[in-house]
């Protein structure tokens, strides 16, 4: 959900484009954004309502791939792109200076796919840290 449906401010177009920078990520890790920290969802909701971060990008996108999640994933919707213009985007026209086969074959392939991936470490009894 957008950040700002999440705080109540409102659900229009601008959000419907936040969810599609989200699934992009999702189909590129095979992982939803956010998914390390799926132990605490609330901290989750909280983080995209109230903190300034984005979600972290898949490392092996392309420039072009990363500039589209990031008009997508602009926290102001006034300033996130709109469909209209996403369609004429590089990463959607295919229309780039540089080509790159960056789409996992599998969800397998995805795994160290983000450039900063946390390890939680677990002190439950049977899980090694």
């Amino acid at each position: 959900m957008a950040p700002e449906v999440l705080r109540k401010e409102g659900l229009d177009f601008a959000s419907d484009i936040w969810s599609l920078g989200c699934t992009v990520i999702e189909m590129a890790t095979g992982r939803p954004p956010w998914g390390y920290k799926a132990s605490d969802p609330m901290a989750v909701v909280l983080k995209i309502a109230f903190s300034s971060e984005r979600p972290k990008f898949p490392a092996h996108l392309s420039e072009e791939g990363m500039d589209f999640l990031a008009k997508c994933l602009e926290r102001d919707p006034e300033s996130r792109w709109t469909a209209e213009e996403l369609l004429d985007h590089p990463f959607i026209t295919g229309n780039s200076q540089k080509k790159c086969a960056c789409s996992p074959a599998s969800v397998l392939d995805s795994f160290g796919a983000y450039e900063e991936e946390e390890e939680e470490d677990s002190d439950e009894p049977g899980n090694p840290a």
